[in-house]
């Protein structure tokens, strides 16, 4: 707060000199806040914004059915949401995309024509906090662990850069399932996740010890 006051009484310190300009900047001040409070409540993705968002992805859904382009699809990926929150509330079961859209085979098409870092960062940040559901939820958690197999170094580079929690959270959803016990990393996948970063090895085994305790509780 005390830097947003000394930039606001910067601009009126000479050199401005015109009433006019000292203005033009406060406007600009105020839409930069703006902006600011409309992405926070983006992030928190109420009922307005999950509608605004799913209305936009209908629109280029559509797109795709005449236009199945890379383009077409790249701006499909690129209006995807960024939190697990927006997505199962827009895909999961009721969301207004939960039949008008395949994520499995949309995802499928995504993984060859969005850059793989691009690809992943999405995908690691739609897992953060996320839980198991069927359908649309289980289509993201397939192509995480493809992801996961396909650009491994990539996957890493993307989770390391997280907190601990957060990292966690996607090792977790990585594994909730009905089932984990029949989807083991591979011996040389869990290696090569060991090569690159000792702390995602550790929360990785941990996620899946904790997914076979809840297996076995059922």
């Amino acid at each position: 707060m005390r830097r947003f006051r000394r930039s606001v009484l910067a601009q009126l310190n000479p050199p401005i000199n015109s009433w006019t300009a000292v203005l033009r900047n406060l406007f600009s001040i105020l839409a930069i806040a703006s902006v600011t409070q409309v992405c926070a409540v983006a992030n928190a993705c109420e009922s307005t914004v999950v509608l605004e968002q799913a209305e936009g992805l209908r629109r280029l859904s559509k797109a795709i059915e005449s236009d199945p382009s890379t383009e077409a699809h790249t701006r499909f990926f690129e209006a995807l949401p960024t939190s697990f929150d927006c997505y199962g509330q827009i895909f999961g079961y009721p969301g207004p995309l939960y039949d008008e859209r395949d994520m499995f085979q949309e995802f499928t098409v995504l993984s060859k024509v969005v850059p793989p870092h691009d690809f992943v960062s999405k995908l690691v940040s739609l897992s953060i906090n996320a839980r198991w559901d069927a359908d649309q939820i289980n289509a993201l958690q397939n192509v995480l662990r493809d992801s996961l197999e396909a650009h491994t170094p990539i996957f890493i580079d993307c989770v390391s850069a997280l907190t601990s929690d957060a990292e966690a959270s996607v090792w977790r959803f990585l594994f909730d399932a009905p089932h984990p016990s029949n989807e083991p990393l591979s011996s040389s996948l869990s290696r090569s996740i060991c090569f690159l970063s000792a702390r995602s090895c550790a929360l990785s085994a941990s996620a899946f010890q904790a997914g076979l305790a809840q297996e076995e509780l059922h």
